[in-house]
């Protein structure tokens, strides 16, 4: 996906802040996840009031602060990896011959599924 941001002249910076948002998701969740495990084993029960407020509140201040610590640890190894502040395109993909042969061969077994499809289902 990075890739393609950037052979469709996308800011190098909005690419780069896709890439690790789509990376590191998941490593945020994971972490609420734990919170929200951590919160369950003292008992905590959600409802409509100023205390489960409160405690959404901290708990999303300390998802926070630890995202935050986890992003300089990241960026401190990027960096000892030789980060720079930019990705670098190592391989040019180019459309060639291959590619449209893959596409024909894929294409014939998609257009009888398609047309199965099209007759099963209006047969019912």
């Amino acid at each position: 996906m990075g890739h393609a941001l950037h052979r469709l002249r996308m800011p190098e910076s909005i690419v780069q802040l896709l890439q690790f948002t789509v990376r590191y998701v998941e490593v945020v969740e994971r972490e609420f996840g734990r919170m929200r495990t951590a919160m369950r084993a003292r008992g905590f029960v959600p409802g409509n009031d100023l205390h489960t407020y409160r405690t959404l509140g901290y708990a999303l201040g300390m998802l926070l602060v630890r995202s935050l610590e986890r992003s300089e640890r990241v960026l401190y190894a990027m960096k000892c990896r030789g980060f720079v502040g930019r990705f670098h395109v190592i391989v040019e993909l180019r459309f060639g011959m291959p590619d449209a042969l893959l596409a024909l061969l894929l294409s014939v077994p998609l257009a009888v599924l398609v047309l199965m499809e099209i007759r099963l289902g209006s047969a019912h």
